[in-house]
Formats: C-alpha cells, sequence, structure tokens
C-alpha cells in the first residue's frame, strides 16, 4: 500500500472514531444504549459490508449479546437489514447484517433523535409550567413574608429559573420545528 493511501486509510480510521464517539454521547444523551452510535457508525462506514454478530462483537470488544440487542434496535429503526444465511451444516444459519441501503435509513436513525427531543421539550415544558406555579404561589404570598431573608432568597432562585425555561423552552421549540421542516424537506428531495 503506497504512503498516501495509507495515510487517507489513518484519516477515515479517525474520521470513524470521531463519528463513532460523537453518535456515542448522542445515543447516551437521548436515554438510548451508546452502543447503537457505534453500530451505526460501522455500518455508515462500512456501507458495502456485511456483518455477522461474532464480528461486530470482536471489533468492538463486547459481547455476541450486546451486539444482538443493539442490532435488534437498529433493526427495528430500519437502518439496518438483516438476511439470514444458511450455513453448510443442516439445519443451520446465521443472521448477517448490512446497512440499508434506502435512502430513508439515516431519516429513521433522525427520527429517534427527533423523538427524544420531542420528549425532552415535553419534559422542559413541564418543568417550566412548575415553575410558574410556584412563582404564583411565591407572588400570592403577604408582602412580609416576601421580603424576610428566605422569602427573598426563593425570589432569587425562582427569578432566574424561570428567565431560563422561557428562554429554551421558546429556542428548543423553535429549533425542533426548523429541524422538522429540514428534514420533510431533504426527504423529499
Amino acid at each position: 500500500m503506497s504512503s498516501g493511501i495509507q495515510e487517507d486509510s489513518k484519516e477515515l480510521d479517525r474520521l470513524q472514531e470521531r463519528a463513532s464517539n460523537l453518535l456515542e454521547d448522542l445515543m447516551h444523551e437521548f436515554n438510548e444504549n451508546p452502543m447503537l452510535g457505534r453500530l451505526f457508525t460501522v455500518f455508515i462506514f462500512g456501507h458495502d459490508t456485511i456483518f455477522k454478530q461474532g464480528d461486530l462483537a470482536e471489533k468492538l470488544n463486547v459481547t455476541v449479546s450486546t451486539i444482538s440487542r443493539n442490532l435488534k434496535t437498529l433493526e427495528d429503526w430500519g437502518v439496518i437489514k438483516r438476511t439470514l444465511v444458511r450455513t453448510p451444516k443442516k439445519g443451520t444459519s446465521k443472521d448477517k447484517y448490512e446497512y440499508s441501503e434506502k435512502k430513508d435509513s439515516v431519516y429513521s436513525f433522525i427520527s429517534i433523535l427527533d423523538k427524544n427531543y420531542t420528549e425532552n421539550a415535553e419534559m422542559i415544558s413541564e418543568m417550566h409550567e412548575a415553575l410558574k406555579r410556584l412563582k404564583g404561589e411565591y407572588d400570592s404570598l403577604p408582602e412580609g413574608i416576601k421580603s424576610s431573608k428566605k422569602g427573598k432568597n426563593i425570589s432569587q432562585v425562582l427569578e432566574p429559573l424561570l428567565i431560563y425555561f422561557d428562554i429554551i423552552e421558546e429556542e428548543y421549540y423553535s429549533f425542533i420545528e426548523r429541524l422538522q421542516e429540514r428534514f420533510k424537506k431533504e426527504g423529499q428531495g
């Protein structure tokens, strides 16, 4: 192998590692198994390759059962497809997996992120509403209680939290709407 090709290969390996780390972190942030991000990266970078569970387990240094559970999830999401291959030994077969060549397979993966963003948006909204109720209760207290040291401390915590959640909720929903619109357009293109 020539020096230039080796260098390109190393650069792609570094890129794959960075992509894997990013998707692993993203899955973790969305309360999904981080292995899903690692596996998805393997399939993206090896899109012409057909993988066996054992090979993936060895490549990612995890158990076959871990690989099996995560492959099932990616298959359910439509990101990969499974093929049953008969082996020479009578009555036995092996599953092989490959990246789904359908254009929407990446969008299937993105839809999982979108689902999680939506769930997070709902949680943010619930927290924001709870803070508003708490602020309403605080506001209905007599002035003497609100002007006490404890009352002022509560106000000093509530006000910045409300401002923070006002901004987060507004920006979050705006981001979700833009994200959904963009992927609808790109998915149609």
